[in-house]
């Protein structure tokens, strides 16, 4: 599991300096002269996580941590199909808040198709559940191919947006996600 170190030999840094980030494989990441810890890397396929930020705070001698992350995601669908662009599990312990940010194509009209989604998430001890309603949006290029959908739905720990093509076309998907996320150890 890849984790946040704050305490540099009993030293206490100031609020919000990280020292030391190991990841789930290989060495640890040190921050540059600057103090930056700098992410990088090349996600591939659906539901990858690219973490813009990632720090550690306290708050009275409670730890909390908060997130900030980008998934992206892609599907193809072939007809009134529904498929999956992006998994995120939830924390137990935490809220989520997400906004999600689709394209589509359609090659043979050709058409386009976009559309956004927010929405907030709790995991209390159980599975996680929607804070108030998703707000959904989508439109589409061309007459024939409305009807398409763009979804956000819970089901046991992750949250889950799908996308659901038409009737008669291929339509080639890619969406991306940034979480906000602040859960209680």
């Amino acid at each position: 599991m890849s984790q946040i170190y704050k305490n540099n030999g009993g030293v206490v840094p100031p609020p919000g300096t990280v020292i030391e980030l190991t990841p789930d494989l290989g060495a640890a990441v040190v921050p540059d002269g600057s103090g930056n810890i700098n992410l990088t890397g090349l996600p591939t396929g659906a539901a990858q996580s690219t973490p813009d930020s990632n720090f550690e705070t306290f708050n009275a001698g409670t730890s909390t941590m908060q997130f900030a992350h980008r998934y992206q995601g892609s599907g193809t669908t072939v007809g009134a199909v529904t498929t999956t662009l992006i998994t995120i599990p939830v924390t137990v312990a935490s809220t989520m808040a997400i906004t999600c940010t689709v394209a589509g194509i359609e090659g043979t009209i050709p058409s386009g198709v976009g559309g956004s989604l927010d929405a907030v998430v709790f995991r209390g001890g159980a599975g996680a559940i929607f804070i108030g309603s998703a707000n959904q949006y989508i439109t589409e290029s061309d007459p024939l191919i409305v009807g398409c959908s763009l979804n956000v739905s819970t089901s046991g720990n992750n949250l889950i947006v799908t996308v659901t093509g038409v009737a008669g076309f291929t339509i080639e998907w890619y969406s991306i996600a940034t979480i906000v996320e602040k859960t209680f150890i």
